[in-house]
Parts: structure tokens; C-alpha cells; sequence
């Protein structure tokens, strides 16, 4: 995994998975939108978007 900071809160990951001869890539934008929610979204997926939450 490589990340870049891309500001305060915001983060660029790029994944790398290799297994079974195939290696795959893929970015994502990691943004703190809140003290207990990290949203993700997928670069290489039509910027697909997912929230996390930490359960109180």
C-alpha cells in the first residue's frame, strides 16, 4: 500500500494485491469527515463512495 497525503484529513491510497501469477491495483481517497466517520471512495470504481462509522 502506498499513500499520499493529499491534505489535512485526506489521504490517497493506491492497493496492491498480487496472487495466482495476476497482480490487481486500485486507488482510493480516504476522507475524516468527522471524529467517528472515514469516508472511502473508490477511484477506479466510477467514484464509488462508503462511510464508516465507529459505534459508540
Amino acid at each position: 500500500m502506498q499513500v499520499a497525503v493529499e491534505g489535512e484529513g485526506a489521504w490517497t491510497a493506491t492497493l496492491t494485491c498480487t496472487g495466482e501469477g495476476t497482480t490487481s491495483s486500485e486507488r482510493i481517497r480516504l476522507n475524516l469527515e468527522s471524529e467517528n466517520a472515514l469516508a472511502l471512495t473508490y477511484l477506479d470504481r466510477d467514484g464509488a463512495k462508503v462511510e464508516l462509522t465507529r459505534c459508540p
